[in-house]
């Protein structure tokens, strides 16, 4: 039965209940769209599948282009132009683009891993150079450092940004699954010999 169903057209969960679907994350009855009719748990913990851990980095775009508000832009730091008013880059506004959706994105999905499997997240932003925010920690952490970046502006600098994940996933424990997570609105326009 889905979510939809009503037990009293379900009936009852059974002594031997049947395999359930698991949700969109593999998870028996999880946190997904699945749901037993009921809304209780019938299935056999042992058929369903086993989470793994996983560590993730995610590299996170701050160029300048980020926080424009019309097509490429060379946006520069937020610092000291944070509330006015420009034509050309969001500074009004606080960047959202980068202070809210990128920031959002990424600590969504560190709270939706974190619900089903053992985990641990870095986070790195990117523009002209890439800066290793937070090292590998639990999700809680990792969020509050992603609530600190400050946007910087700048070029595209995603190959450094690939490079700091690489190096920082080498730390992650032997048993976790690694995954490197870009957020960006574009392509490189640098290079880590800091290059155009």
């Amino acid at each position: 039965c889905g979510p939809a169903c009503n037990p009293e057209t379900c009936g009852t969960p059974t002594e031997s209940p049947t395999t359930c679907v698991p949700d969109e994350c593999g998870v028996c009855n999880g946190p997904g769209k699945y749901l037993c009719c009921d809304g209780s748990e019938v299935c056999d913990p042992a058929t369903c599948p086993q989470s793994k851990p996983v560590s993730v980095c995610f590299a996170m775009d701050e160029s300048g282009s980020v926080c424009s508000t019309n097509g490429p832009s060379g946006c520069s730091s937020l610092s000291s132009k944070a509330g006015q008013y420009d034509s050309s880059c969001d500074y009004q506004n606080n960047c959202p683009k980068f202070n809210v959706h990128t920031k959002d994105f990424a600590k969504t999905l560190i709270d939706g891993l974190d619900a089903v499997t053992e985990a641990k997240f870095a986070a790195v932003s990117f523009g002209r150079y890439s800066h290793l925010d937070s090292a590998l920690v639990p999700g809680v952490v990792a969020k509050i450092a992603i609530d600190n970046i400050q946007f910087s502006g700048g070029w595209t600098n995603t190959q450094a940004a690939i490079n700091s994940c690489r190096m920082e996933l080498a730390n992650a424990p032997d048993d976790h699954l690694k995954y490197l997570v870009i957020v960006t609105d574009g392509y490189p326009t640098n290079n880590r010999r800091n290059r155009p």
